[in-house]
């Protein structure tokens, strides 16, 4: 049972390194759009983050289209 102690070590330290990268990617995103917002650029911001125009090219690729 000693060489699964390791193992029990290692996930752990996994998941604290994910859980520091995810609240790393979140709070730049938050401070990103924070950032926009103060600049008033929201309404560029929401232009750009269209769902047809995200999804639009990978619905085109997934049917093969131009």
């Amino acid at each position: 049972m000693r060489k699964f102690r390791g193992v029990r070590y290692s996930l752990a330290i996994l998941m604290v390194v994910n859980f520091i990268a995810v609240m790393l990617n979140s709070i730049i995103y938050l401070q990103a759009t924070n950032y926009i917002i103060a600049q008033r650029q929201a309404s560029l911001l929401a232009f750009l983050l269209r769902p047809l125009q995200l999804f639009g090219c990978l619905h085109s690729y997934l049917l093969g289209l131009p």
